[in-house]
């Protein structure tokens, strides 16, 4: 399994942190490539937790092989 970062953006929106970035996946017999975006609440103090987080295709990026 292979997952890479690309244009990672970040901000602070009423005390929790948006994270926004690029993320292309490789499996063994599956790949694709899609916007990841999470919400965090917590600090560098009592740690961050994830809230939610959701995903969205760039077009034409998935592909199985099993298809």
């Amino acid at each position: 399994i292979r997952v890479e970062v690309d244009r990672v953006e970040i901000r602070k929106v009423q005390g929790r942190v948006l994270v926004r970035f690029v993320q292309s996946f490789q499996g063994d017999k599956y790949s694709d490539k899609g916007w990841k975006s999470m919400v965090l609440d917590g600090g560098k103090d009592s740690g961050f937790r994830i809230v939610s987080e959701g995903w969205t295709a760039l077009s034409g990026s998935s592909s199985d092989s099993n298809t």
